[in-house]
């Protein structure tokens, strides 16, 4: 399993216009929604199967459980194959994992199971490795800063599965905004409400996509070295980037002591996570949007769709979402730092 950050904006510079209409609607008009972060957990098996098993998750920024204020009109409209949950921070927890645990154990049939991740604090808490004890879970949990070398979904998944979501995205954005302009006569204003519908169905199409390559899921698991025969006479398979097959040796690996070092959880958490999100927070740090290219019906279109309270001038408009911008920033760097 894999944690995989999720921007609300996947159609980086890509520009389409409705038919009828002369303008031309580009990416600008949903610029306030391109640092708005998601986080998706996908599960992949080593026979290549698990569509039929763990479906994929999406955690959005929100109040869970009984505080959550998302519309039951909204939820109806999320895609079937997609789990969907919120949290204040949009990102996995021990409680989700505890969940998600509980789920994998109805798939073990009671025999010893693999369950290779990262070693993110959430991931190995006392409570929760006691669950997966329970359930015969025993976790291999990938060394600090090697999780681009060693973990199948980041090797092989995570790159052509975003391209699919772009892909879908386009696809859905062009005939929602086409309907909505044959139907209206006006360009669609995108609330979050919308793109959260719209990101369920294209992670569902996305994943059902991948689920029919199980060669590729097959392969990612076997050049990491996870499904290979244990008595090194596959170790020839193994294709790690950048390392030699010659330098692979494994001698002597079943009476190795345990090899965690000493303050594990600290150097993974500024490693792991550090590679993990580096290209977001490196986007956070560097861009923001610039809000005086707007009009003022705009800007106050802008401040209505994300909950913030619309002031008259353009300069106050300004301020008003550019304070609104940085504390979002903040906030996600916080979440995943």
């Amino acid at each position: 399993m894999d944690e995989t950050p999720l921007p609300f904006e996947y159609v980086d510079g890509y520009t389409y216009s409705l038919k009828g209409l002369r303008t031309v609607t580009a990416k600008s008009d949903r610029s306030s929604w391109d640092k708005r972060q998601a986080t998706l957990i996908l599960f992949i098996w080593v026979d290549g199967r698990g569509q039929e098993r763990v479906k994929p998750i999406i955690i959005f920024r929100g109040a869970p459980g009984d505080r959550s204020q998302i519309p039951d009109e909204e939820k109806k409209q999320y895609a079937p194959g997609v789990k969907v949950l919120f949290n204040e921070k949009a990102y996995n927890n021990e409680k989700i994992m505890t969940d998600i645990v509980n789920n994998l154990g109805e798939y073990t049939d009671d025999k010893d199971t693999l369950l290779t991740m990262d070693v993110a604090a959430f991931h190995k808490t006392p409570k929760l490795m006691e669950l997966l004890r329970s359930y015969r879970i025993i976790t291999a949990l990938i060394p600090p800063g090697c999780t681009s070398l060693l973990q199948p979904l980041d090797t092989a998944i995570n790159g052509p599965f975003k391209e699919w979501l772009a892909e879908f995205a386009r696809r859905y954005i062009a005939k929602k905004e086409d309907q909505h302009f044959q139907q209206h006569g006006s360009p669609m204003v995108w609330s979050v409400s919308d793109r959260r519908i719209m990101i369920t169905h294209i992670i569902q199409q996305a994943w059902e996509r991948l689920c029919k390559r199980e060669h590729l899921i097959r392969k990612a698991f076997r050049d990491c070295g996870i499904s290979i025969r244990p008595d090194g006479s596959e170790d020839d398979l193994i294709n790690i980037k950048d390392i030699d097959h010659s330098e692979i040796n494994f001698t002597g690996w079943e009476t190795a002591e345990n090899s965690v070092p000493e303050g594990y959880e600290t150097i993974s958490e500024a490693l792991n996570m550090h590679h993990r999100f580096r290209h977001a927070a490196e986007d956070y740090l560097r861009q923001r949007v610039n809000w005086k290219q707007f009009t003022i019906p705009k800007l106050m279109e802008a401040c209505k769709a994300n909950g913030l309270k619309a002031a008259r001038k353009k300069d106050d408009l300004v301020k008003v979402l550019e304070a609104w911008e940085e504390r979002i920033i903040q906030e996600e760097l916080a979440a995943i730092i």
